[in-house]
């Protein structure tokens, strides 16, 4: 509940700043950019673009990929694993360029394999196959009862061992890109995050090897992909989004739910659980929500203020399923002069009180604070 009230102040947020949006002050005649650069209305103040609008994609970037190389940085590795392709398509070239090395080789020996691709089988007996993996993540195997899933595991070795060296850097920073058509582009709202999902399967696969290394007696094997998934999920977290924070919180259950099966089977003793332990400990706190919305989710939004304001009609019928014939009332507005300063303002109180909320510790008053939030018809008065 904690996190479905999060998610429903961060849309009331948006709304109410598009509300306010949709009646700020209408300006001259002539069209152009009407905003002030400054820290209350635009956050940051650069860079700027030679149009004379705020590069929030470069802005989040820099801030992002801050004292991340490609030596430390668990992306690098991970897309190693993946190839560049994972959802059949490859990434802009700044992507990248952001991380500081050359696109991933494809179809090298270290690249994991998916089973549809592995396996020469029909449609029918790929589901079923995909249906053997939810038992085989949940409780410990043998070979023999699952030989598919071992093969498969036994095939992606190599991509496994990239996978466990990701999940011991320190840094995660995989750059927020978009697609490009001339001038215009999707903002930082149609960014790419094709590598973000597929780490839930790269995660998935060392789950259900630690169910089969429980089930064969390899436990410290087992023991060690799950330390894994711990380790990823808390990395992917600190991604700038609030996507690769539910992904990673994804994760890291799919590891504690795994280590309730392994310590139901492990039999271990006093000196060993201590030690798993201590092992657990060691793990970096899971990022908070806060920083999502701080940093992430306002430049979103006020990337988008910025993209509706350069591409007017454009922009809103991306966002929306407004069909192309007929009345559209929004590209009415659309096509008369706005001033943005008194949406960015209240945007930013918004985004402001709402931070304050979520970084208070006591979970109670959090919790009430951020229902106030939701109560709330838009910011007036600052923080």
């Amino acid at each position: 509940m904690r996190n479905n009230n999060t998610f429903r102040v961060a849309g009331g947020c948006l709304i109410a700043a598009v509300l306010v949006t949709a009646v700020a002050v209408r300006g001259e005649e002539k069209r152009k950019p009407k905003f002030t650069i400054s820290k209350e209305t635009t956050y940051v103040t650069g860079p700027v673009d030679e149009d004379g609008y705020i590069d929030y994609l470069t802005a989040l970037n820099e801030r992002l990929g801050k004292g991340v190389t490609a030596e430390n940085n668990a992306n690098v590795l991970l897309w190693k694993a993946m190839g560049p392709k994972p959802e059949g398509r490859n990434m802009p070239a700044e992507f990248y360029k952001w991380m500081g090395i050359e696109e991933p080789q494809d179809n090298a020996e270290h690249q994991f394999k998916y089973m549809n691709k592995l396996f020469q089988l029909s449609q029918e007996e790929l589901q079923k196959l995909y249906e053997e993996m939810g038992p085989a993540s949940k409780r410990p195997w043998k070979t023999p009862d699952h030989p598919r899933l071992a093969e498969w595991l036994k095939a992606n070795e190599k991509a496994l061992e990239v996978v466990h060296e990701a999940s011991k850097r320190t840094e995660y920073f995989s750059p927020l890109v978009t697609t490009k058509k001339g001038k215009e582009t999707g903002g930082l709202i149609g960014a790419l995050l094709p590598g973000v999902q597929k780490c839930r399967e790269l995660v998935h696969a060392l789950s259900i090897r630690a169910m089969l290394h429980l089930g064969e007696g390899r436990m410290d094997a087992a023991w060690q992909d799950l330390l894994a998934c711990h380790r990823l999920g808390r990395l992917i977290a600190r991604g700038g989004t609030l996507i690769e924070a539910l992904v990673g919180i994804a994760i890291d259950t799919i590891a504690s739910n795994g280590q309730v099966v392994y310590l139901a089977h492990a039999r271990l003793n006093s000196k060993q659980a201590l030690g798993r332990l201590e092992e657990l400990k060691k793990l970096p706190a899971m990022p908070s929500i806060a920083d999502k919305i701080e940093l992430g989710e306002r430049f979103m939004f006020m990337d988008s203020v910025m993209m509706l304001e350069r591409q007017g009609a454009n922009y809103l019928r991306g966002l929306t399923d407004t069909p192309k014939n007929g009345p559209d009332p929004l590209a009415d507005l659309m096509k008369k002069p706005i001033h943005w300063d008194p949406a960015l303002r209240s945007a930013n109180l918004w985004y402001d009180r709402m931070v304050k909320a979520m970084r208070n510790p006591d979970r109670g008053e959090r919790e009430n604070a951020l229902d106030k939030r939701r109560g709330d018809q838009g910011p007036q008065e600052a923080v």
